[in-house]
């Protein structure tokens, strides 16, 4: 059917093409390969060196430690109304795969998950979805009730919330805010802001793209790319994903899943039909670096109300008015993957001390 689409659609080079362009207007095949033949040499690099530094460690004991449900549910909600207070427009909500929908800006609403343990898994879920989530919420009221209200582009969607999920949840203030709850929830009342931040930061190949570190994440994506592009191109068969999934995490994360759940199966995008949505992910959170870049430079340090003005500021009040290539120029930006390829290198280094 997407395909079909695609022919419908018209297209010049690839039919992909015609795909991509439904998630990010005018984004092509070109300039997805281009992108991810930039990052992909840096981050097998930087992998490389985290792998082989002695700090390096495969699981954080946190990720093995049970947590208390009831008190992750209120950590959750606690940290929510610390950064959106009005909560009779945004409510948090459970699913098994979270996400965000919105049916204007005066009710808005996220998912989130829970496990047995490793509670970051639900925290980070609930920063991400509060990321879009504060998209709409802040879009014009002017704007209400048109085509072009709520957030805009994929790729500007999804910078906002792998802004809020790496840069604010990631953070050591963000870790200090928050270390006493933190500790209630798994009940360690001599746990460190160090070792959370290491937790939060830790970097190794796991199976879950929804859980992948800022590294690793982009690998994910990479072999999504590649497999729906070929499907779509005729290049590769149905019945063929499996292996070529599995063959090519192994290439990219030296990991092989063992079942489809935690493999080949486990995103919901292509039994929803979604094809040529992920590249944006990569594209968005590489952008979300930029926007943390500009607003360190304006602001110069700056509490929640105010990174929330300066987002509301620049790029929620315009809603889907401007395209990312508007909106960037708007903003006197150019899309530029090395300052967060800059920003990993150097987090990194500093963390696993290569």
């Amino acid at each position: 059917m997407n395909r079909q689409m695609a022919d419908y659609l018209g297209y010049t080079n690839s039919p992909y093409d015609a795909l991509l362009d439904l998630f990010e207007e005018g984004l092509k095949v070109s300039t997805v390969e281009s992108f991810f033949k930039t990052i992909k040499g840096p981050l097998k690099k930087l992998l490389t060196k985290i792998v082989k530094s002695k700090k390096y460690i495969k699981v954080h004991r946190l990720e093995k430690t049970k947590y208390d449900t009831a008190k992750m549910k209120v950590l959750n909600e606690k940290v929510l109304n610390y950064f959106w207070s009005d909560m009779d427009r945004f409510r948090l909500d459970i699913s098994s795969h979270p996400f965000t929908t919105s049916f204007g800006k005066d009710d808005t609403r996220i998912t989130t998950w829970y496990h047995d343990t490793d509670f970051s898994r639900s925290l980070m879920a609930t920063i991400h979805e509060f990321g879009h989530a504060l998209y709409s919420l802040q879009s014009s009221d002017g704007l209400e009730m048109t085509p072009v209200a709520g957030g805009s582009s994929l790729v500007i969607h999804e910078s906002q919330s792998r802004f809020w999920e790496n840069f604010i949840g990631r953070s050591p203030e963000f870790i200090n805010t928050f270390l006493n709850d933190f500790r209630e929830v798994v009940k360690d009342p001599k746990l460190t802001a160090d070792e959370v931040y290491l937790y939060f930061n830790k970097v190794s190949p796991g199976f879950f793209r929804v859980e992948a570190d800022e590294v690793t994440y982009h690998f994910h994506i990479m072999i999504r790319y590649e497999i729906e592009k070929e499907i779509i191109e005729g290049k590769l068969k149905i019945n063929d994903i499996r292996e070529t999934w599995n063959t090519k995490m192994e290439d990219y994360l030296g990991i092989v899943p063992k079942k489809d759940s935690e493999g080949v199966l486990q995103d919901i995008h292509w039994s929803g039909g979604a094809v040529g949505y992920f590249p944006t992910y990569s594209l968005g959170t590489f952008l979300g670096a930029q926007w943390e870049d500009k607003v360190n430079k304006d602001l110069k340090g700056g509490e929640y109300e105010k990174i929330k003005l300066w987002l509301e500021r620049h790029i929620h009040q315009y809603g889907s008015t401007y395209t990312l290539k508007d909106l960037l120029k708007k903003n006197k930006l150019n899309y530029d993957p090395m300052v967060n390829l800059n920003y990993l290198k150097k987090k990194y280094k500093n963390i696993y001390e290569f």
